[in-house]
């Protein structure tokens, strides 16, 4: 199995990270990999032999990994996230 994407790759094609950020990055990678292959294997295919046979497909892995990882970073780890139900109570009343 090979890698679809770096942190090379989320920085070129994203921004620079700061160090603990190439940490987290670096470990969802193979996270976020692994996920796209068990949505090919959900639908009877195989991620990995798919790109082989259509070496084009090996960017659109790479897009949509770092795409995932970058959201995913963009995501507070500090906070608590906000629920639809709270967003609701937020907003209730606003248009």
């Amino acid at each position: 199995m090979n890698n679809f994407a770096k942190i090379e790759d989320v920085e070129k094609l994203w921004r620079s990270l700061t160090e603990d950020e190439k940490e987290r990055a670096k470990n969802l990678l193979p996270i976020v990999e692994d996920s796209l292959r068990m949505e090919a294997d959900k639908v009877g295919k195989n991620l990995d032999r798919m790109i082989e046979e259509k070496p084009y497909l090996e960017n659109v892995a790479k897009s949509v990994v770092v795409d995932v990882v970058a959201r995913t970073l963009m995501t507070s780890t500090d906070t608590e996230p906000m629920t639809q139900r709270l967003w609701a109570i937020l907003f209730r009343g606003h248009t």
